[in-house]
């Protein structure tokens, strides 16, 4: 397990996903040879999602738990702390809280044709967009890991995906390296 003490979840979870990503392979945890192509972490930081050069694309449960533990102290530090020696009653022993991450790959499944590029999730996490160096975009559902839409339209690798900021918009755009912008809607 990692330990990491950021100040908040997703730079937790994508801390965290990233070292897995980058560490040696075990039986326990899928790891991509591959390089990372994209990475997207959930509004609250529980679910993390990395597309890889290798054409998988992977959602990951991130569970964090934070533990108080004892830590030694060491002499100076005491005396500093009781002033000197001579306290009045036995010293308290020290504590630190420490963070721990875990994560569980919930799917491995192949998204596109070609590497994903990018990837955005909706403002309630939901849904999972990815963009595609095949010229084109998807929307997952977060929960069943299915595909809900595939757009085509671009004459080049889709570089870009976002959803609109309002959740009842319902809304998706996208941006490709041909230089066009497009809006595409999910109703």
């Amino acid at each position: 397990d990692l330990q990491v003490e950021p100040p908040h979840a997703a730079a937790a979870a994508a801390t965290h996903l990233l070292a897995l990503l980058l560490s040696p392979p075990s039986k326990k945890k899928p790891v991509d040879s591959e390089p990372v192509t994209a990475i997207a972490a959930g509004p609250c930081g529980t679910r993390v999602y990395a597309a890889s050069r290798s054409l998988a694309l992977r959602a990951w449960r991130l569970t964090t738990t934070t533990t108080v533990v004892e830590v030694e102290a060491d002499d100076e530090a005491e005396e500093d702390a009781s002033g000197g020696g001579g306290g009045d009653g036995p010293a308290r022993p020290k504590t630190k809280a420490v963070t721990t991450t875990t994560a569980e790959c919930l799917r491995v499944w192949k998204a596109h044709k070609a590497p994903v590029v990018a990837l955005a999730l909706d403002p309630s996490g939901g849904l999972l967009a990815t963009a595609g160096a095949d010229r084109s975009a998807r929307v997952f559902d977060t929960d069943a890991f299915f595909c809900t839409h595939a757009f085509h339209g671009h004459a080049g690798v889709v570089t870009a995906v976002c959803f609109h900021p309002n959740p009842r918009a319902l809304t998706l755009f996208t941006a490709g390296d041909d230089g066009t912008v497009r809006g595409w809607d999910l109703e």
